[in-house]
């Protein structure tokens, strides 16, 4: 069979937080995650694995490496099983694509496919977005999703009556995903895969990037456009260092979000 219908797996197994911190570091360098209470699920095409087992050990107390070779059309079928329906602030609730849509009329009611992309609102950092974006966004914003995934927040921008959604990702694996999402949500935005930090426009209402902290340092920088930006992506134990790089890109912190040992800033 060919070599594209494989992919690897790597299993880790401990607390749930160290896997959790590991995986924010190795993200990128994978095609998705898959997290349960006793272990944690990454995969990768033509990975590194000295290289990956080297990264995880350095940022956590795991030490024990599980590789596997999967079909990659297994994916799909696995996540199911974990993938429950959550509510966030009563307001927005995100269910599996093959459950049926809440009638509370009260509720913004997002279906997500659990394709392999990263997004489906059961991250705490994915979570405090949602949050974010329920308290800083205004109708008829125009909004920049960087580092899309699902396009779970596009999904809700639109939701939330945004007057454009662009949505960025710089893997072009997310894209049948990403339109399913959309289409499942009767939802419109418009996706570009490109590196965020080759762009040359970031001037929208409001800008999302819910990625992680090494690309966030080189945003920064470069993304100030002095209206509102929504941050996430990052550990407590990173505060000083993004703190140190907003105020020296002239913006500030109008609003922190924390969950377990992870951080949301809103700034402008």
């Amino acid at each position: 069979m060919n070599k594209n219908n494989f992919w690897m797996a790597l299993t880790i197994q401990g607390d749930k937080l160290h896997r959790e911190i590991a995986t924010s570091f190795i993200e990128q360098k994978s095609l998705g995650i898959l997290n349960s209470a006793i272990e944690t699920i990454i995969y990768f095409k033509d990975v590194n694995k000295e290289e990956i087992e080297n990264i995880v050990r350095l940022k956590s107390n795991i030490n024990i490496f599980k590789w596997k070779k999967i079909i990659k059309e297994d994916w799909s079928a696995n996540w199911k099983p974990f993938f429950k329906k959550i509510t966030i602030n009563n307001i927005v609730e995100i269910i599996p694509s093959w459950k049926k849509s809440n009638l509370d009329n009260n509720k913004i009611t997002i279906k997500i496919d659990p394709g392999m992309a990263f997004g489906t609102g059961h991250h705490e950092t994915t979570e405090m977005m949602i949050k974010a974006m329920l308290n800083f966004h205004k109708k008829n914003m125009s909004v920049l999703d960087l580092g899309t995934g699902s396009g779970i927040l596009s999904i809700l921008a639109y939701k939330l009556k945004s007057k454009m959604v662009l949505a960025v990702d710089n893997d072009p694996e997310i894209i049948d995903n990403f339109n399913k999402n959309i289409k499942l949500n009767d939802a419109k935005a418009k996706l570009k895969i490109e590196n965020c930090l080759n762009m040359k426009e970031y001037n929208f209402d409001l800008v999302l990037a819910n990625i992680n902290k090494s690309v966030l340092l080189q945003l920064l920088p470069i993304i100030n456009n002095n209206n509102i930006i929504i941050l996430s992506g990052f550990l407590k134990s990173d505060f000083d260092e993004i703190k140190k790089i907003i105020n020296k890109a002239g913006c500030r912190i109008i609003k922190k979000y924390n969950k377990r040992e992870w951080l949301c800033f809103v700034i402008k």
